[in-house]
């Protein structure tokens, strides 16, 4: 979600520097830099922006197609392309998201409603308290969510022959790692804030992951 002046003008300005962008791109020819295509589409009900985006083919000398193409998958799901929708919630806030529209009808419903959002959730309110106030952005990074990500990424690696079954262990729930970008006058200021819950589960998540790779080295002999 972005705060913006005019969310109308935001939609015009956006589909603009969009298509300036995918002209540079289009000049460079990177086979890693691939020029997004953008497109009218709908929200809600709304008017609003489809962005498509091909993801960068197969490293050469590096995973092979297969496991590329699973990573690719887990990640961005099928088709080897991105989406992503961009549509205005009010005047003043757009939203965006991955994946498919669903998240971002609710997330407009929410905020058309009034309804707290992340700012609700007890563990995000923690870490957000020690942040800086006025930052011009703000993330969260759910250690937990992290930790389940790999983990769908991690089998794209295994080869089939091997019939190693490899699944991390969940990681505890605790409140977010937060991220915060504030500025001044000719300066840009980073700001890291790692809640102590997750530094206090590190160490026996640790010796969980040690004793998982213990008994899948057995069952490999």
């Amino acid at each position: 979600m972005m705060r913006v002046d005019h969310s109308q003008t935001f939609m015009v300005d956006y589909e603009r520097d969009v298509k300036k962008y995918a002209d540079v791109l289009k000049g460079i020819k990177s086979p890693l830099l691939l020029p997004p295509a953008i497109e009218k589409s709908e929200v809600g009900g709304a008017a609003a922006w489809k962005l498509t985006m091909d993801m960068p083919a197969a490293p050469s000398n590096g995973l092979k197609a297969p496991q590329y193409a699973q990573i690719m998958k887990s990640y961005f799901g099928p088709g080897g392309k991105m989406v992503a929708w961009l549509a205005p919630a009010d005047e003043h806030h757009i939203v965006s998201g991955f994946g498919g529209k669903d998240s971002v009808e609710r997330a407009i419903a929410a905020i058309k409603k009034g309804a707290p959002g992340l700012a609700g959730d007890a563990g995000v309110a923690k870490t957000a308290a020690e942040l800086p106030a006025g930052a011009m952005a703000v993330a969260f990074l759910s250690p937990a969510g992290a930790i389940d990500f790999v983990g769908r990424i991690v089998p794209a690696f295994v080869p089939p022959q091997a019939k190693l079954e490899l699944k991390l262990p969940e990681f505890p729930q605790t409140p977010p790692i937060g991220f915060a970008i504030t500025t001044g006058k000719d300066e840009l200021q980073t700001c890291l804030v790692v809640p102590g819950e997750v530094l206090q589960a590190i160490r026996p998540y640790v010796g969980k992951v040690r004793a998982m790779r213990g008994s899948s080295t057995k069952a490999g002999k």
